[in-house]
Formats: structure tokens, sequence, C-alpha cells
């Protein structure tokens, strides 16, 4: 499975990551960084570049512009919804608390208890 990411770029099974590398994708990433930072604009070029099955992005205009090129995109809410689904983790609760307590990344109110109603952990 290939996935592009936002400020990682390429990665695969084996742990690779590279940015996008196309001459013709620098125009596109040009384009795209009059809505969006260098680093969406890279991730949604490189994900387009090689097709990616996935591209996992927070940013909520980031993620638009993306679905709009024809590319699957998720943000960290998703991604922990796909992860229990897979039963690869039994609650979305405890990684968004890790997430905001050691990386300070948060998640407004709305979207915390829309993504633990999703994901059926709602009180």
């Amino acid at each position: 499975m290939r996935w592009a990411s936002e400020g990682r770029g390429l990665g695969d099974e084996k742990g690779g990551h590279k940015s996008a590398g196309r001459r013709g994708s620098q125009g596109f990433i040009s384009l795209l960084r009059t809505d969006l930072d260098s680093g969406d604009a890279e991730a949604i070029a490189l994900a387009r570049e090689i097709k990616a099955d996935w591209l996992r992005i927070d940013e909520k205009r980031g993620r638009q512009i993306a679905r709009l090129q024809g590319l699957p995109a998720l943000g960290l809410g998703g991604v922990l919804l796909k992860a229990k689904e897979r039963k690869l983790i039994t609650t979305i609760a405890v990684p968004i608390g890790r997430t905001e307590k050691e990386a300070g990344f948060y998640l407004g109110r709305a979207v915390k208890l829309e993504l633990l109603r999703h994901a059926g952990e709602s009180e």
C-alpha cells in the first residue's frame, strides 16, 4: 500500500519517504499553494503523482482539495476510525487524548464528539 502524508511525503510498508519530484508537479504545487500551505500542497501533488491509495492530511481545506483531485483523504480522526474498524485499536478516545496531551494537536469539541459517536464511544 502506498500513501502520502502532509509533512512526511511518500510512505510505504518499508518506512521509506520521499517528496514530489517531477517538474510538472512544481507548477501544480504552486497552484495548490494559493489555497494551502506548502506541506499540504506537496502531499497532494505527491499522492497524485504516485497514485497513492490514500492521503493523510489534517486540514479540512486540504482534504477537500484532495478529494476534488480524486484522492481518498483522511485526517487523524478518519485514520483512528479505520484502525478501530479493523480492530487494530479498541478505542479512539485514548489516542485522541494522548495526541492532544503529548503532541499539542487538538481537535475541536464538536469534531471529537462526532468521531466518538461514529466509533460508538459517545456517552
